[in-house]
C-alpha cells in the first residue's frame, strides 16, 4: 500500500474516531430535548381535547337544568297533558338544543314520554334496543341512585344529578340526568329528566375544529390505571397520546387518543442534518489541504528517490548513484545509500572471482560421481532378475495347490445340491396334491356363500365376460334367461345411467364406485362397482369387475314415511308448544310479583325452559325433514364471514363466561373474507359448532380462525374440551348420532343428535364441506368447514 493511501486512511480513521462520535452524541442530546418538548405538547393537547369533551358534557347538563327546574315540566309529570308535548317536544326543540334524545320518567322510574332525533337528517330516529331497554326500564337511574342518595324517594334536602359518558351499541353518548323540580329548584322530586347527545362524527369534527387536533374516542378502556395523558406511539409525521375517560359511573371505560403533528421534532432533525453536513464538509476541506501539503513536501521527493533506486541493478552497481537534493532527512538517506552501494560493488568483485574457482572444482566431482552410478546400475539389474525368477516358481506351486482344492470342493457341493433338489421335488409334488384339494373345498364354500348373499353378485373377467352371478342378481334385475351376458345387464340400466361409462372410469382410476340410489322400474337399488386390480412388475392391471346390487326399496319407503311423520308431527307440535312458551313467559314477566309461592314460580320456570327446549327439538326435526326432502329454501348473498363470527361470539359470550371460558377470534386474513352463502343458515352453523365447544369444555377456551384457501373461505373452531374417541368419531355428522354416547369422552346431554347432521346438510347445500380435523381425549377437538368465496377481491395464497 502506498504512503499516499496510508495518509488518506489515517485521516479517515481520525474522522471515524473523533468526528462521528461527536456527531452521534450531539444527535442524541439535541433530539432527545426536542422529543421531551413534543411529548409535553402532545400530553397538553390530549388534556385539552378531554377538557373540550367535558365542557360539552357540562353544557348539556346546563341545558337540561332549564327543563328539569321548570314548573311546566313539574306539572306535566303529574297531569301528562298533551298541550305540553305539542308546545315543547317538537323536532325543532331537539335541533335548537343540539341533542339526540330526551326522556321523562316519574318517581316510579316509568317512562312518561321520550323524543329521539337524528341531528344529521333531522328525522325521527329509534336508537338501538339496548339503549331503549336500559333507559325505559329505569335500570340506569336506579344504578346511579345506589351510588348516591336516590332522589326518587322524595327527599327534599338532597337533589343529586349526574352527567357523563355512556357506551351504547349506537355509539358513545353524552348523558345528563336531573331530578324534576319546580322553577325555584325545590322539591319534592316529581320525576327524572334525561338529555342525551351522541359523540358522533359531526360533534367530533366540531371539537377538532375548535382544538385544531385530530382525536378518537374508543369504547375500550386504556391499559393499566392511568390518570394523566401518556404517549402511545410516534410516526414520521405525528405523535399519538392516550388518556382514559370515565363513564357516568366513574369507571375508566373509554380511551381518548389524540394525534399531534411532529413539527418541532422534524425541524430539530432538519437543523441537525444541516449542522452535520457543514461539519463533514469542513473536515473534508481541512483533510484535503493536509494531504496536498504532505504530498508536496514528503511524498513527491520520496517518489523521485524511489524511481532512481529502481534503476540500480547488479550489472551497473558500480556506476549508478542516488542524487542528493538538499540537506533534509531524505537527502541524508541518499548519502547513506550511496555509501552502501560502494561497499556492495567491492564485495561483488571479490565474490565473482571465488565463484569461478568453485565452478571448476564442482565439474571434476560430477564426472567421478557419474562413473560410480553406472557401475551400481549394472549390479542392481542382475540381482533383481534372480529374485524375480525365484518368486515366480514359488507362486506357481501355490496356485496349483489351490486349484486342486477348489475342484474337490465344487464336486462335493454339486453332489449335495442334487440331493436337496431331489428331496424338494418330492415335497412339492405332495403339496400340489394337497393344495388342489384345498382349492376345490374353498371354491365350493365361496360358491355357496355367493349364492346365499341377499345382494346381487356379478363377477366378470377383464373383457367383462360374466364368470359368476347369483340368484339374487336375477331376481333384483328381473332377468329370467340363465344364459346371460354383460350386455343384458347393461341394457337393464341403460334407461337411467351409462353403466359402461362408470366401468371405464373404474378401470382408469382403479377405485370403487358407489351409486347409492338408482331407480329401476318401481325399485330403488344400491349399486357398488369394485375393480379387481393385479400388480405386474410394478404396474397395476385391470383383471375384472365385481358388481354388488342391493334392493333398498323397502328401506326408502320406511325412511320416507318416517320423514313425513316427523314433518307432520313437528308442525302439529310447534303450535301448542309456542302457546305454552308464550304464556309461561308472560307469567314470568307480568305476574312475577304476584306469585308468592316459590315452588309454583319454579314450576313455571321449568315449564318455560322445557317448552323452549321442545321447540328447539321440533325445529331440528323440521329442518332435517326439509333438508332431506330438498324443500329447504336458501337465499345466497355476499357477506363478510369475519363480521358474522364476531356477532355470534357476542351472542354466546354469556354462557362462556358462566363457565369461565374464553372465546378468541384470530383473524389472520389481510382483507375481509366475503362468502357467497345464506347468512342465516351460516349463523345457525356457527352457533351449533361454537355452542358445542362451550358445552363440552370444562376449562381453557375456544379459538376461531378464519382464512382463504383457493376459492373457499375456511373457518376453524378449536376447543380445549374433553375430546372425541376414535371409535366415536365415525358417528359424527350422521342422523340421531351423538359423539358423547361414548362414556369415555363427552358428558351425556339432552341433544337430539341432529345438530352436526343438520350443519353438514346446510354446508353441503351451500357448496361447502365440514369435517373433524383432529381430536384427542382431554385435549380438545378441532372442526373445520368451508364456504365458497365471493369474487370481490384477488384470491389470496393458501
Amino acid at each position: 500500500m502506498s504512503l499516499q493511501k496510508k495518509t488518506v486512511l489515517t485521516l479517515l480513521l481520525v474522522f471515524i474516531l473523533a468526528v462521528i462520535p461527536f456527531l452521534l452524541i450531539s444527535y442524541f442530546v439535541i433530539l432527545n430535548g426536542f422529543i421531551d418538548v413534543e411529548t409535553d405538547l402532545a400530553e397538553q393537547n390530549t388534556q385539552r381535547v378531554a377538557d373540550a369533551i367535558e365542557e360539552n358534557i357540562n353544557n348539556l347538563h346546563v341545558k337540561s337544568s332549564d327543563w328539569s327546574n321548570w314548573d311546566d315540566t313539574y306539572q306535566y309529570i303529574t297531569s301528562q297533558n298533551q298541550q305540553y308535548i305539542d308546545s315543547n317536544l317538537q323536532d325543532k326543540t331537539l335541533i335548537d338544543l343540539g341533542i339526540n334524545l330526551m326522556f321523562f320518567f316519574d318517581n316510579e322510574n316509568r317512562l312518561i314520554v321520550h323524543k329521539e332525533l337524528n341531528l344529521e337528517t333531522e328525522l325521527l330516529h329509534r336508537h338501538s334496543q339496548e339503549l331503549t331497554d336500559v333507559i325505559e326500564s329505569g335500570k340506569m337511574i336506579t344504578a346511579l341512585g345506589e351510588n348516591k342518595t336516590n332522589f326518587v324517594t322524595g327527599d327534599q334536602n338532597l337533589y343529586p344529578d349526574w352527567s357523563g359518558l355512556v357506551n351504547l351499541p349506537d355509539g358513545i353518548l353524552l348523558l345528563s340526568i336531573r331530578p324534576i323540580l319546580t322553577s325555584q329548584g325545590k322539591g319534592p322530586v316529581n320525576g327524572t329528566l334525561i338529555f342525551g347527545r351522541f359523540l358522533d362524527e359531526t360533534l367530533q369534527d366540531k371539537l377538532s375544529q375548535i382544538t385544531h387536533l385530530k382525536f378518537k374516542v374508543n369504547s375500550k378502556p386504556a391499559p393499566g390505571n392511568l390518570i394523566n395523558p401518556v404517549v402511545l406511539q410516534r410516526t414520521k409525521n405525528s405523535i399519538t397520546a392516550s388518556l382514559p375517560l370515565k363513564n357516568i359511573y366513574g369507571e375508566n371505560s373509554f380511551n381518548l387518543t389524540v394525534d399531534t403533528p411532529r413539527d418541532i421534532y422534524n425541524q430539530g432533525q432538519k437543523s441537525f442534518f444541516i449542522f452535520t453536513g457543514l461539519t463533514v464538509g469542513i473536515f473534508i476541506l481541512i483533510g484535503s489541504f493536509v494531504i496536498i501539503l504532505i504530498s508536496k513536501n514528503i511524498l513527491k521527493p520520496l517518489e523521485k528517490l524511489t524511481a532512481v533506486f529502481r534503476n540500480i541493478k547488479a550489472e551497473n552497481l558500480s556506476v549508478n548513484r542516488l542524487p542528493v537534493l538538499g540537506k533534509d532527512e531524505i537527502s541524508m538517506l541518499s548519502v547513506d545509500i550511496n555509501r552502501m552501494l560502494d561497499q556492495l560493488a567491492s564485495y561483488q568483485k571479490s565474490i565473482s572471482s571465488k565463484t569461478e574457482e568453485a565452478n571448476q572444482a564442482k565439474k571434476i566431482i560430477e564426472d567421478k560421481i557419474n562413473k560410480i552410478e553406472e557401475q551400481n546400475s549394472v549390479l542392481y539389474n542382475t540381482q533383481k532378475a534372480m529374485t524375480d525368477l525365484m518368486e515366480d516358481e514359488k507362486a506357481l506351486r501355490e496356485e496349483l495347490k489351490k486349484e486342486k482344492e477348489n475342484i474337490e470342493k465344487i464336486v462335493e457341493e454339486r453332489t449335495k445340491e442334487l440331493k436337496l433338489k431331489s428331496l424338494a421335488l418330492e415335497t412339492a409334488n405332495k403339496k400340489v396334491g394337497e393344495g388342489w384339494l384345498q382349492i376345490q373345498k374353498e371354491k365350493s364354500i365361496l360358491t355357496a356363500s355367493i349364492s346365499s348373499l341377499p345382494l346381487g353378485f356379478v363377477l366378470t373377467d377383464k373383457d367383462l365376460n360374466i364368470l359368476t352371478i347369483n340368484q339374487a342378481a336375477f331376481d333384483i334385475l328381473a332377468i329370467k334367461d340363465s344364459d346371460i351376458n354383460f350386455a343384458d345387464i347393461e341394457a337393464v340400466f341403460s334407461i337411467n345411467f351409462n353403466l359402461m361409462k362408470i366401468i371405464e372410469s373404474c378401470k382408469k382410476s382403479f377405485k370403487p364406485f358407489e351409486l347409492k340410489e338408482a331407480i329401476l322400474g318401481n325399485k330403488f337399488l344400491h349399486i357398488t362397482l369394485v375393480p379387481i386390480v393385479t400388480q405386474q412388475r410394478d404396474k397395476h392391471e385391470f383383471s375384472g369387475m365385481v358388481i354388488l346390487i342391493g334392493d333398498v326399496t323397502e328401506r326408502k319407503i320406511v325412511e320416507r314415511s318416517r320423514n313425513e311423520f316427523f314433518s307432520i308431527a313437528s308442525h302439529e307440535l310447534r303450535t301448542p308448544l309456542t302457546a305454552i312458551r308464550g304464556n309461561s313467559q308472560l307469567l314470568q314477566s307480568m305476574y312475577q310479583d304476584k306469585i308468592k309461592d316459590r315452588d309454583f314460580a319454579e314450576i313455571i320456570k321449568d315449564i318455560h325452559e322445557s317448552s323452549v327446549r321442545l321447540i328447539e327439538i321440533v325445529n331440528d326435526f323440521l329442518n332435517t325433514s326439509r333438508l332431506e326432502m330438498g324443500k329447504m329454501e336458501f337465499k345466497p348473498e355476499t357477506f363478510d364471514l369475519t363480521d358474522l363470527i364476531e356477532k355470534v361470539i357476542k351472542e354466546l359470550r354469556v354462557p362462556a363466561e358462566e363457565k369461565g371460558l374464553t372465546v378468541t377470534f384470530q383473524n389472520n386474513a389481510e382483507n375481509n373474507l366475503f362468502v357467497l352463502a345464506d347468512i342465516n343458515r351460516t349463523r345457525e352453523i356457527l352457533i351449533n359448532l361454537i355452542g358445542n365447544s362451550i358445552k363440552f369444555t370444562r376449562s381453557g377456551g375456544i379459538t376461531i380462525d378464519c382464512r382463504q384457501r383457493n376459492n373457499y373461505i375456511e373457518a376453524k373452531i378449536a376447543d380445549t374440551g374433553i375430546g372425541i374417541s376414535l371409535g366415536t368419531q365415525s358417528l359424527l355428522f350422521h342422523k340421531f348420532q351423538q359423539a358423547e354416547q361414548d362414556i369415555y369422552t363427552r358428558d351425556v346431554t339432552r341433544g337430539t343428535g341432529l345438530g352436526l347432521y343438520i350443519a353438514r346438510l346446510l354446508i353441503e347445500n351451500m357448496g361447502g364441506k365440514i369435517w373433524l380435523d383432529k381430536s384427542e381425549i382431554e385435549k380438545g377437538s378441532t372442526f373445520i368447514f368451508t364456504l365458497p368465496a365471493a369474487r370481490l377481491y384477488p384470491r389470496l395464497s393458501a
